[in-house]
């Protein structure tokens, strides 16, 4: 498989779902944490307050992608992988608990370490997508490739 030169997968997974998203012009969001942090702040409530108030107007059979990811270059790869899912846990946590969002639409994906980005702060991320035929393949396409 095509891999980088750190055992990561040489596709960028967050573009390829956004790309994939941008195609059917529905609601994603991207929310920013700290490093080695998992709180979510001001900025990353409203972000999910907003995400809320869009798809709780849309069909609620719909499900949505959390894909947490933390910064690769700080942290062991196990350290990662634990904020990562972290992550994934908060956001889902406020979209259920505060914002009115049904747990059974969303999908937490920790995918660890990743470096997508510069500044490398962007990659401490969790993303919210639709979760569709493609962003399906493209998160399936990524786990298999990464080195576990």
């Amino acid at each position: 498989e095509n891999m980088s030169a750190n055992g990561y997968p040489a596709t960028n997974l967050i573009e390829d779902l956004l790309n994939a998203n941008d195609i059917l012009g529905l609601p994603a969001t991207i929310i920013y944490y700290q490093l080695d942090k998992y709180d979510i702040d001001y900025n990353g409530r409203k972000r999910l307050q907003n995400f809320a108030k869009e798809l709780n107007q849309l069909e609620d059979t719909l499900e949505y992608f959390i894909v947490g990811g933390a910064d690769s270059l700080t942290g062991t790869a196990r350290h990662n992988q634990w904020l990562s899912e972290r992550r994934c846990e908060a956001a889902y946590n406020m979209l259920v608990n505060h914002f009115g969002v049904s747990g059974n639409q969303l999908i937490r994906v920790p995918v660890g370490g990743i470096m997508e980005y510069e500044p490398q702060e962007n990659n401490r991320m969790a993303l919210i997508i639709l979760r569709t035929e493609e962003t399906e393949r493209i998160v399936d396409k990524w786990e298999k490739q990464k080195i576990r």
